[in-house]
């Protein structure tokens, strides 16, 4: 789950499905404990996938997979 944006001070916007776009609201002082986490997976995968992969890959994550989608088009 990602964290989205912040509705007032007293809840936040939990993305529960980037490609579905839902969304739960939570009150803050339901949450027992945050802290922020580094990610270095993505600088792994990006060290192993050729340029191409790359963009293959950010065209399915844009178009939700679908593929006649416009990141699809004129394609290989």
């Amino acid at each position: 789950m990602t964290v989205g944006r912040r509705r007032d001070n007293r809840k936040l916007v939990v993305v529960t499905d980037p490609l579905k776009q839902t969304q739960r609201e939570i009150r803050k002082s339901d949450i027992k404990e945050r802290q922020r986490r580094k990610s270095h997976r993505w600088r792994r995968l990006v060290n192993i996938l050729t340029k191409d992969e790359i963009l293959d890959l950010l065209a399915y994550i844009e178009s939700g997979g679908k593929s006649n989608a416009p990141a699809f088009a004129g394609g290989k």
